[in-house]
């Protein structure tokens, strides 16, 4: 393939307070031939310190996601010693890989300004299959203050709120409020 027509780029920006970056870009795409696609510009002056929000990750964000990861499925880890399928034992090559699939969209969650989880959608843009949550998780230093259900309420906003599947254990009653 010798290029694309179009350069599409999704970004989550953090503007200042006299919204400069946004203002920047948005002349920035109408003088150029790329598509800059805003997804979410958050202003880190109007967030209350109990405001959730994503982040789009990168593969920069593939170390600090797994050891989130590993820290947030430990104990369900120690619990079940389920070590062929639970995500505390999953490499950080596995979660390099997730973030390369074009089909899924990992965020890190934030929380007062702190990453605190991530989310995972699995979208194949299909309409037929049902959008996916593999993986969702909070450390548990931060669980019980509705994050998840913050996080996927913002995902719903994002990718639409038909045709969701979320995995979870039954047994464990804290994961069965959403």
């Amino acid at each position: 393939m010798n290029g694309f027509l179009y350069l599409y780029i999704i970004i989550i920006f953090i503007i200042d307070k006299n919204n400069t970056l946004k203002d920047e870009l948005e002349g920035q795409a109408n003088d150029s031939k790329d598509i800059l696609k805003f997804r979410y510009i958050y202003d880190l002056n109007e967030l209350q310190n109990d405001d959730v929000y994503l982040v789009e990750a990168t593969l920069e964000d593939a170390e600090l996601i797994w050891k989130m990861q590993i820290k947030a499925f430990e104990s369900i880890l120690e619990k079940y010693q389920d070590y062929e399928t639970n995500p505390a034992c999953e490499t950080l090559e596995k979660i390099i890989w997730r973030l390369e699939q074009p089909e899924r969209y990992f965020y890190i969650i934030y929380s007062n300004k702190t990453p605190v989880g991530a989310i995972c959608v699995v979208d194949n843009k299909d309409g037929t299959t049902a959008k996916r949550i593999s993986p969702l998780f909070v450390l548990p230093e931060h669980r019980n203050k509705g994050i998840a259900q913050k996080a996927i309420l913002i995902a719903e906003e994002i990718y639409g709120s038909e045709k969701w599947e979320l995995s979870t254990i039954l047994q464990e009653k804290g994961n069965c409020y959403l």
